[in-house]
């Protein structure tokens, strides 16, 4: 930075500068954070910055990080450092510019409040690496700097992963076939489900068809087992016969067990004289 910017930075901060005559990170740590958790995480940072140059000695640039400390410290909003202020080599010019810009459109885009940490070290991170690049005899700190952005960079950049998609639950489409009592002969509007069941098992591509038979109460067990056998046979012949693969046909029978319609034994019920057919994909 040029020495009259540095000079004037310094010369602003009359009240945070200690015994020997330099602002004091840790000092300024001390006070209250901001409320704001941008300003409160770049304080930090910033504060970080300030001691890592004392550490090296490097006062003036130590005491320039210090104040912007002390300036987000106080809920000031603090810029990103403006490359014109800096003795930069002509070479880093072009990749500084281009830093400057993806920072500046992040944080004009809100990332200061959606992801403040993180957009408080893109911040810190490029006027460290502009720092150390004016410097320019510590390819390691530069990097280092450099990384730091980068890294906060590419939260700051990252596309939301897509919401996840509903999975389309295919309910089973169903079909039922009635039949006249103590009877397994299929009747004419029987023909016609059956033909609309095969034509939705063909649209639909289906891999699974379930028949369930079943007889109403009246007759014996083992009679009513033997005709809902019949029932699902008397479908599933007819389903073939349409073009539906024979193994891709499940059938129970059922008989007059788990009817779809309670009754007390021995009733005859037309809506438990039926095959029931679903298919689902």
């Amino acid at each position: 930075m040029n020495a009259l910017n540095r000079f004037a930075v310094v010369g602003l901060v009359a009240g945070s500068i200690s015994a020997c005559g330099l602002i004091d990170p840790d000092s300024i740590a001390q006070t209250p954070a901001p409320s704001d958790p941008f300003l409160a995480a770049l304080s930090d940072e910033y504060l970080a910055l300030s001691r890592a140059e004392r550490a090296e000695f490097d006062w003036v640039d130590g005491d320039v990080f210090a104040q912007k400390g002390d300036w987000a410290r106080q809920g000031t909003v603090v810029p990103p450092e403006q490359l014109e202020d800096w003795y930069l080599p002509r070479g880093s010019l072009p990749a500084l510019s281009s830093a400057r810009q993806r920072l500046m459109t992040q944080l004009n885009g809100g990332a200061m409040a959606s992801k403040p940490v993180a957009a408080a070290k893109a911040q810190a991170g490029f006027d460290c690496w502009v720092q150390e690049q004016e410097e320019n005899h510590q390819p390691e700190d530069i990097a280092a700097c450099r990384k730091m952005f980068e890294d906060a960079m590419a939260e700051l950049e990252a596309k939301p992963a897509p919401a996840p998609q509903p999975v389309a639950v295919v309910k089973p489409v169903e079909f039922q076939i009635f039949f006249p009592w103590d009877s397994a002969q299929l009747h004419g509007q029987a023909y016609d489900i059956i033909r609309d069941a095969a034509a939705a098992y063909k649209e639909r591509k289906s891999v699974a068809l379930r028949l369930d038979a079943h007889t109403d109460r009246s007759g014996p067990i083992p009679y009513n087992d033997r005709l809902s056998t019949r029932r699902a046979e008397s479908v599933t012949a007819e389903l073939v016969k349409l073009g539906v693969p024979r193994n891709a046909i499940t059938a129970t029978a059922h008989g007059e067990r788990n009817v779809p319609v309670a009754t007390a034994d021995g009733v005859r019920e037309q809506r438990n004289r039926v095959v029931i057919l679903r298919l689902a994909n």
